[in-house]
C-alpha cells in the first residue's frame, strides 16, 4: 500500500479494508517515501501490519513482505525508535493508566485536526494541510465530536480550549497568509 495515491490515499484505503469483513484480515504493508513519524503513526492506527520506505533494498523488502505475511510487524529500526519514543512520551504524559477520566481519548491526528478546527480551518483546508482526503477529515471530525460529546465544530473548539486541549486563540479565525 502506498500512502500517496490518487482519489483514495493509502491510509484511507487501509481503513476501508479493515472495515470490510471479507478482507479485514488482509496483511497490509505500507511502502512509502514518507519517513515522518506522523505518517507512520497514522498507518499503524489505520491498521497497517508494516511500514517500509521506498528506498529499502530488494532483500529487505522481500524479507518485510515475508514477515508481514507471517503475522509479524515490520518497521525500520529508525522508525521503531520513533514509535518507542512516542509511546514513552504518551505514557509519561498520561501516566501508566492512560488518559484521565474527564479527558477525551483523542488520537494524535484528532488532536491536530481539533487544533485546526479551533483555528477556524475548513475540512478542505485541513485535508490540504495533512495530505488527506476531505472524507478522511470528515471522519476525524465526526470522531472528535463524538469523543467530546459536542454537537458541532464550534462547540468542540470551545470545549477544547476550556479543557486545555488546544491553545486559546480567542475563537478568532486565523488570517490566511
Amino acid at each position: 500500500m502506498d500512502i500517496n495515491m490518487p482519489m483514495c490515499d493509502g491510509l484511507e484505503a487501509t481503513r476501508l479494508i479493515r472495515a470490510t469483513d471479507e478482507v479485514a484480515s488482509a496483511q497490509i504493508l505500507v511502502l512509502t517515501v514518507n519517513e515522518d513519524q506522523e505518517s507512520l503513526f497514522e498507518a499503524i492506527k489505520a491498521g497497517a501490519n508494516g511500514y517500509l520506505l521506498k528506498g529499502t533494498t530488494t532483500g529487505d523488502f522481500l524479507q518485510g513482505v515475508r514477515q508481514v505475511l507471517g503475522g509479524e510487524a515490520v518497521v525500520t529500526p529508525k522508525l521503531a525508535t520513533s514509535l518507542l519514543a512516542e509511546f514513552a512520551r504518551l505514557a509519561k504524559a498520561h501516566g501508566s493508566a492512560g488518559p484521565a477520566e474527564d479527558e477525551p481519548d483523542l488520537t494524535f491526528r484528532e488532536h491536530e485536526v481539533l487544533r485546526l478546527i479551533a483555528q477556524g480551518n475548513t475540512d478542505k483546508e485541513i485535508a490540504a494541510q495533512f495530505s488527506l482526503s476531505v472524507h478522511t477529515v470528515k471522519s476525524h471530525v465526526r470522531s472528535i465530536l463524538g469523543k467530546l460529546h459536542a454537537e458541532n465544530r464550534r462547540q468542540a473548539a470551545r470545549q477544547a480550549r476550556q479543557q486545555g486541549l488546544v491553545a486559546d486563540t480567542g475563537g478568532q479565525r486565523r488570517t490566511p497568509g
